[in-house]
């Protein structure tokens, strides 16, 4: 399943991941376990897209390092 970064869920994505939350309720008996989903995997694509931008900014020597040259 691919997530967009920006913008609403698609009708394909929503349907899947209620569907999904809907089997954990039944395993779990967990009522919100739909909603636990959808935030777990809103957490996922923010922590991927500071991976993302994390990997842009370049290396700066911190001022400890700078002290030992």
């Amino acid at each position: 399943m691919g997530i967009e970064t920006f913008g609403p869920w698609g009708k394909g994505a929503i349907k899947l991941v209620s569907e999904i939350g809907q089997k954990l309720k039944e395993v779990t008996g967990e009522k919100r376990a739909t909603s636990f989903l959808r935030q777990r995997i809103s957490i996922a694509v923010q922590r991927g897209n500071v991976a993302g931008v994390l990997e842009t900014i370049p290396y700066v020597m911190g001022l400890s390092e700078l002290y030992l040259l």
